[in-house]
């Protein structure tokens, strides 16, 4: 069932980051990738918030650098493993909105799958 949704007024001062999400719990070392979803809200109103810009970091791998909510107040994002990084360890990843909160996420690096 489709959620009804009411649209923030764009607020930049009132967005907060509800929720940041991976589609995988972990990733494998030697370029693999996952899905990154940031999903920002109006704090007061709990409604999404397009348009709203999040920026990205992260200690080890590759993701875009920033991205814009869509409709639904989310922001997609691919991180991917680099092809050099040594077996285990995290990836600390941050969203960070420009009123400065943010959300952070850990995903695993593990062994690169039997060929």
């Amino acid at each position: 069932m489709k959620e009804n949704k009411t649209m923030a007024s764009g607020n930049a001062s009132l967005a907060d980051i509800s929720s940041l999400t991976s589609q995988k719990t972990g990733v494998h070392e030697y370029g693999d990738s996952t899905t990154l979803t940031a999903t920002v809200v109006d704090m007061i109103t709990g409604a999404p918030m397009e348009g709203e810009v999040v920026s990205w970091s992260v200690n080890v791998g590759n993701l875009t650098q920033s991205t814009v909510t869509d409709i639904n107040g989310q922001a997609l994002n691919t991180y991917s493993t680099p092809s050099d990084i040594a077996t285990g360890g995290l990836a600390n990843i941050t969203a960070t909105l420009s009123n400065g909160n943010s959300a952070q996420l850990s995903l695993h690096i593990l062994p690169a799958p039997p060929r």
